[in-house]
């Protein structure tokens, strides 16, 4: 079996490589997708070897057989091999396989093992649900109670994860003062009952505190919404975070990221509790800010972008009115993008994209619109460019449809914007198409949450990657709703949610006036998935007359039949061929060796 492992981690290390893309910018159009014409080959042919691979490996785990000594120790080699510490390139498999070991090790009964499995488990499940909303999450952390009386039985390194295991809880939760103190009881007393010195004093202290920040977030958002947080919760806020303050030189270097966060947490308490004023808030805020010359770059990131983005977010309690906030922090938004535009895609790590994710979103209330498209587009540019592509492709797509619509049909469109009649429509002809272009570069931009989540684009997607693919909608509409034009957060929302509203996702949502334009990209949306071999390499690409034939089947359903009807028009349907076979060819090569 080892010998297959190798082989599987070999491969996987090529498609990584594959997707490095740094050295494209260099090459002709021609060049560029003989180039990537024969990585999507490399890459399905990789896909065909690994999933036999992979369905080897875990078919002892799958049939429930006891494994020999040999067999588990293979399979922890692969799962150690296949992780990139908490950053793993592929969470899909490792949550599948963890899963499997857990169920080996509690059929084994081997307590160690059990608790390890736990972690790991309820690690990756947490990962690949972190987009859903919290009362949506089925995460299992839980489960390292029923081993609670057993915890003198572990071995350090046991201890050490059941620990972690055990304060975890509160990830998948509401933040909870009773919780928390449940939590800090435990720990407390286990480390001084057993001062084990092979335990860090950084798990004891992650652990009990690190719901400090839901507990500010919470009281945060309470002072913006007007609803009453308990005392308890204050208090409870209040005394973990002294103890943080308090106790952080123990804190081991490698921390500096969680540091800065506890930092800011023990300062913006004291300013809830109104210790402290706003002007000495963010001084505080502004100090965290700083880079200091033994930071790795995601010490620096979480500085620059993420404490960064607390100090804008409290300028609120300073300034009346958006227009002094945006004057007084338009300076530190660009150098802030500057060093955004610096950072490799292949340097980007989880916490990262979540920095970068929160700063966007607290100056989205602040800028307009075409600056913030034009920011989404450049920051896509620079992090993944498929999916810079596919919008692209999308938006051409989108904007041809609607000018032949227009032609043909301009009562389709009755009611969309500002409730427009066949008279507005033909007024604001030019208007409605530029909308349509718009609405394909930006319905997507929820995929940005999933990129550090779902990073493998060889393989089809697990169960529970899909799950969290159909998150991104609501994680678009999430990031731009205080500055994107109502049409365009409906293209965000609704362009998986089928015609008749009966199938897709989200589902249980109210039809939108829009629902005509949303039509229109969502048929457009398809046809560039289905045709894309380049980033989907593990699918057979369709052609256009394969599409428009299964369209057929979906009339009044999934799709618009005024919009399928389209395609009976050849000149249409020559015009969106020839985009597919050329023009899309042309955005690519912009997207990869050139500035878009």
């Amino acid at each position: 079996m080892r010998q297959k492992i190798e082989r599987y981690l070999e491969n996987f290390q090529k498609v990584i490589s594959l997707d490095d893309m740094n050295d494209f910018h260099s090459l002709s159009k021609d060049e560029l997708f003989t180039k990537l014409l024969d990585n999507a080959i490399i890459k399905q042919n990789i896909s065909i070897e690994n999933n036999q691979i992979l369905t080897e490996i875990l078919k002892p785990l799958e049939e429930k057989r006891k494994l020999s000594i040999e067999e588990r120790a293979d399979i922890e080699y692969f799962f150690q091999h296949l992780r990139k510490g908490f950053d793993s390139l592929d969470n899909g498999i490792l949550y599948r396989l963890s899963k499997l070991l857990l169920e080996d090790s509690i059929e084994q009964n081997d307590l160690n093992k059990i608790v390890e499995g736990i972690y790991y488990f309820s690690y990756y499940e947490y990962v690949l649900q972190s987009l859903f909303p919290r009362e949506e999450r089925a995460c299992s952390w839980d489960k390292i109670l029923e081993y609670e009386e057993r915890y003198d039985q572990l071995t350090t390194e046991g201890k050490k994860i059941f620990l972690r295991c055990y304060g975890n809880r509160i990830l998948s939760k509401e933040y909870s003062f009773e919780l928390h103190k449940e939590i800090y009881d435990f720990i407390a007393h286990k480390k001084e009952i057993d001062p084990n010195p092979d335990i860090p004093y950084d798990t004891y202290l992650f652990v009990i505190d690190k719901n400090i920040c839901s507990g500010i977030e919470t009281i945060r958002s309470a002072d913006v919404t007007g609803q009453p947080v308990s005392e308890a919760l204050i208090q409870g806020v209040y005394t973990s975070a002294c103890r943080i303050y308090d106790d952080i030189a123990k804190v081991s270097s490698t921390s500096f990221p969680v540091y800065q966060e506890y930092v800011y947490s023990y300062h913006a308490i004291r300013f809830h509790r109104h210790m402290i004023s706003i002007d000495e808030f963010l001084t505080e805020l502004k100090r965290l800010t700083e880079v200091k010359e033994e930071y790795t770059l995601q010490q620096k990131t979480s500085a620059i972008v993420k404490m960064n983005a607390y100090w804008i977010y409290y300028l609120r309690y300073k300034y009346n009115s958006p227009e002094e906030i945006k004057k007084e922090i338009d300076s530190t938004v660009h150098e802030i993008l500057n060093f955004i535009r610096t950072i490799k895609p292949s340097d980007y790590t989880r916490s990262m994209n979540s920095n970068m994710l929160s700063f966007l979103q607290t100056i989205s209330t602040y800028y307009p619109y075409d600056f913030l498209e034009d920011l989404f587009i450049k920051t896509t540019t620079k992090r993944h460019t498929p999916t810079l592509i596919h919008t692209l492709s999308v938006a051409e797509i989108s904007k041809i449809l609607t000018e032949s619509m227009l032609a043909k049909k301009p009562e389709f469109f009755l009611g969309i914007l500002e409730h427009y009649s066949l008279e507005d429509i033909q007024i604001h002809k030019q208007e409605i198409i530029d909308l349509s272009y718009k609405m394909g570069i930006m319905h997507d931009i929820g995929k940005y949450y999933c990129i550090p989540v779902i990073t493998i684009n060889y393989r089809k997607l697990e169960e529970a990657e899909f799950q969290t693919i159909k998150q991104h909608p609501f994680c678009g509409y999430r990031l731009a709703k205080n500055s994107v034009p109502d049409p365009i957060c409906d293209a965000m929302l609704y362009h998986h949610l089928w015609h008749n509203q009966k199938g897709g996702y989200p589902m249980n949502n109210a039809p939108t006036i829009n629902q005509p334009l949303i039509d229109i990209l969502s048929i457009a949306d398809s046809i560039d998935a289905a045709v894309d071999f380049l980033g989907r390499s593990y699918a057979k690409r369709k052609t256009l007359r394969d599409l428009v034939d299964e369209f057929q089947n979906f009339k009044d359903t999934r799709y618009s039949k005024d919009v399928i009807e389209l395609f009976d028009n050849p000149i249409l349907f020559n015009r969106i061929e020839t985009f597919l076979n050329e023009g899309r060819h042309e955005i690519g090569y912009k997207a990869f060796c050139k500035e878009v």
